[in-house]
């Protein structure tokens, strides 16, 4: 009866076009290991209500930690810093402007960096060669994607 029920299933199995396979869609998925980061960009810097609100899109996978760094051009000091995640492709953020901002027009430059976390995911890589593209900058030991955008705001 076993060996019957085993036959009949094996033949059920044959029948499938190949589409329905289990090894062809395991064979057709890609792996993480080959996967590639190299998007990140940053689509709109606007201030609202004495907000700067900053958005983006990414190629990274969820939950990946972004830190965005703005600083007013002319200056060497860096005046704010925010952390955020990555959600289905996206990311954005809001900071508070000092007051000592309010009234005048500034020229600002936002940087958003994706700098791997110690010790670095599986999915980075060992030392971020998964990182790749014109936005990777080696950091330390390993790579890591930055982006900037350049803008003047008024609050």
């Amino acid at each position: 009866m076993i060996a019957a029920v085993s036959i009949g299933v094996a033949f059920l199995v044959e029948a499938l076009p190949l589409c329905c396979r289990k090894e062809k869609v395991e064979q057709s998925r890609p792996t993480r290991k080959s996967q590639t980061y190299s998007q990140l960009d940053i689509t709109s810097v606007t201030s609202k209500e004495g907000k700067i609100v900053i958005r983006g899109i990414t190629d990274l996978p969820n939950s990946a930690r972004l830190l965005v760094f703005i600083t007013e051009e002319g200056t060497d000091s860096l005046k704010l810093q925010r952390w955020c995640e990555v959600m289905e492709g996206k990311f954005s953020v809001f900071v508070t402007s000092p007051q000592e901002w309010s009234g005048t027009p500034r020229a600002f430059t936002v940087k958003v960096v994706f700098d791997p976390p110690h010790p670095i995911p599986c999915y980075i890589g060992n030392r971020g060669q998964n990182l790749q593209g014109e936005k990777v900058n080696s950091w330390g030991k390993s790579n890591r994607l930055e982006t900037e955008y350049s803008i003047t705001l008024e609050f």
